[in-house]
């Protein structure tokens, strides 16, 4: 093949042993920046769970402290007592989409619904929904309010999770 030198064994070997040198640098810059996002990510999630609870005719604001602005936020809802186990609530909460949604059963359903609460506790014909607001870098409102027919006079817990 002419224009193209071969190269002999020695030279080989040489270039060989520069290439492999060039993949291990690679491998160890890969490892650290592998090693330093997972830093990242332990030292920037700062996970946030706790049970609330609250009587089912209570509407207004409830600021909740969680020392952190979140980037999800999910919640889980049900009445407490046994007679209206039916009642519950599951939900989530993009922060930085603002896009909340939830799902919810009663005692004659289920159903998903759109995009304006995070819970939503449902009689089939009223409901107690809550919106979320994140306030600041510290604080979410849930803003309870009701519409349509009562619940059942009872109590909602309620567990809140953001990271």
């Amino acid at each position: 093949m002419a224009g193209i030198p071969l190269l002999t064994e020695e030279q080989f070997q040489q270039e060989k042993q520069k290439i492999d040198v060039e993949i291990t640098n690679i491998s160890e810059s890969v490892e650290k920046v592998e090693t330093d996002f997972a830093n990242h990510l332990a030292q920037s999630i700062k996970p946030f769970t706790k049970v609330f609870s609250r009587a089912t005719n209570l509407v207004g604001n409830q600021i909740i402290n969680i020392g952190f602005k979140p980037k999800m936020i999910t919640t889980h809802a049900y009445l407490l007592s046994e007679a209206n186990k039916e009642y519950m609530s599951i939900g989530s909460m993009s922060v930085d989409s603002n896009t909340q949604v939830r799902i919810f059963a009663y005692p004659t359903g289920l159903k998903e619904s759109g995009e304006n609460a995070i819970l939503e506790l449902h009689t089939g014909n009223g409901s107690n929904a809550v919106r979320c607001i994140v306030n600041d870098d510290n604080t979410i409102t849930f803003s309870w309010i009701k519409a349509g027919t009562d619940l059942p006079s009872d109590t909602i817990i309620y567990i809140v999770s953001a990271w």
